[in-house]
């Protein structure tokens, strides 16, 4: 509520430790499924679908540190190293999932990976094949919501959206033109927005928003060209999970003998659960 988040059409994509997509449908499905999470909406008498993403801002962080140093003084590098890179083929391809895939899939046992790695290949190129692969993922969540119903723009917030050259990716990586909430406290706004309708200080809570909300909404419109480009690396990187999928190259190691499970073809150690770091 507190990002505009009132009508149907519209989702709300939250790029924080980890991330968040929502949409506000009238009525639960018949049908519940496990790819997303079911729960009323701030807005009276509507519901949200959510689909959440075990690792977003995270995995930045995570390249940073390990590639930057310092963290906190790095991101115009970061930021100017993803424009060089962008509208670019770039060739690397690469898995977001150091925690884990939840989009469509509940496999929390695959893990992050970096391929078609050359002599030639930067941590520039390296750095952006990563977080396109988070935004197309994102984009994997959108098309699960595009099955209750139609979806015109998309408002983000989070931290991810603090970096101009990641709105435009993700505009280009959802084809969608998306809007930056103008506030950043907007939990706080959406309880303030709730209260005020329901104390009849406003009646809607489409009125109660344009008063309280004030300030510019970025938006961002997709360059074609990359959307084209956004596509080709999201089947390279579906492609590379199946090929990983159930092997020990895309798992961490489950016992001390290194066993593994393999759920196709029904074998493994019976506390295949158990991760060992």
């Amino acid at each position: 509520m507190g990002e505009g988040l009132l009508n149907n059409d519209s989702v709300s994509i939250n790029t924080g430790t980890g991330g968040y997509i929502i949409k506000n449908i009238d009525k639960l499905p018949e049908v519940l499924t496990n790819n997303l999470i079911y729960n009323c909406s701030s807005v009276p008498n509507k519901y949200i679908l959510e689909i959440d993403l075990l690792a977003c801002s995270s995995i930045l962080n995570w390249f940073i540190e390990n590639f930057y140093g310092d963290l906190n003084s790095n991101f115009d590098k970061v930021n100017n190293d993803l424009k060089s890179c962008y509208d670019q083929n770039i060739n690397v391809t690469s898995l977001p999932y150091p925690k884990g895939k939840s989009v469509n899939i509940n496999d929390t046992r695959i893990r992050g990976a970096f391929t078609n790695i050359g002599l030639s290949t930067t941590k520039q190129d390296m750095l952006y094949g990563l977080m396109t692969s988070l935004f197309v993922e994102i984009n994997d969540g959108i098309d699960i919501l595009r099955a209750y119903g139609p979806i015109s723009s998309v408002v983000i917030g989070g931290g991810l959206t603090n970096s101009k050259i990641m709105d435009q990716m993700q505009a280009d990586a959802y084809n969608l033109k998306i809007h930056k909430s103008p506030v950043t406290e907007s939990t706080a706004i959406g309880a303030l927005i709730s209260v005020l309708v329901n104390q009849g200080v406003y009646s809607s809570c489409e009125e109660a928003y344009s008063q309280v909300v004030h300030g510019k909404s970025d938006c961002y419109v997709p360059n074609i060209h990359n959307v084209e480009l956004f596509k080709e690396l999201n089947s390279r990187k579906q492609e590379l999970y199946y090929v990983l999928k159930d092997t020990q190259a895309g798992y961490y190691k489950v016992d001390n003998k290194q066993n593994y499970y393999n759920s196709e073809k029904g074998d493994g150690v019976k506390d295949y659960h158990k991760i060992t770091v």
